[in-house]
C-alpha cells in the first residue's frame, strides 16, 4: 500500500468518525459526501465543509507543533490548504443562485479547528 493510499484511507476514517462532532457545531442536517473526490467533505443546504485530520500537528501553548515523518519537529506559522478549495468555493458561489459557505476543518491530533473561507 502506498503512502497516499494510507493516508487517504486514514482521512475517510477520520470523515466518517468526524461526523457527529461536525453536526454539534454545523447542524444535525450536515451530510458526509459519499462521492469518493468531492471537493468539499461534508454539505447542508447553505453550507460545505472540508475535513483536514492532521495527527502529527498538535496545538499547544498557541502555537502549532509539527513533527515530520522522519521526526523533524518545528512550529508552524499557520496550517493552511490547497487552492483548489478556494477556487472550487468562488466558482460555486460564481455559478450558483443559491450562495453557499464554505468552511475548512483541521482536526489536529483529535482537536478542531475551523475558518470560514472570505471570498
Amino acid at each position: 500500500m502506498t503512502q497516499f493510499d494510507k493516508d487517504y484511507k486514514h482521512g475517510k476514517e477520520s470523515e466518517i468518525k468526524s461526523l457527529p462532532d461536525l453536526q454539534d457545531v454545523f447542524g444535525k442536517d450536515l451530510i458526509l459526501d459519499d462521492e469518493m473526490f468531492a471537493h468539499f467533505d461534508y454539505f447542508k443546504d447553505d453550507y460545505m465543509c472540508e475535513l483536514k485530520t492532521r495527527d502529527d500537528i498538535v496545538f499547544k501553548n498557541g502555537e502549532f507543533h509539527y513533527t515530520t515523518r522522519k521526526g523533524y519537529k518545528m512550529i508552524l506559522d499557520s496550517i493552511y490548504f490547497d487552492a483548489v478549495k478556494m477556487r472550487f468555493a468562488f466558482q460555486y458561489n460564481k455559478k450558483n443562485k443559491d450562495k453557499k459557505r464554505f468552511f475548512i476543518i483541521w482536526k489536529c491530533n483529535n482537536q478542531y479547528f475551523y475558518w470560514e473561507m472570505n471570498l
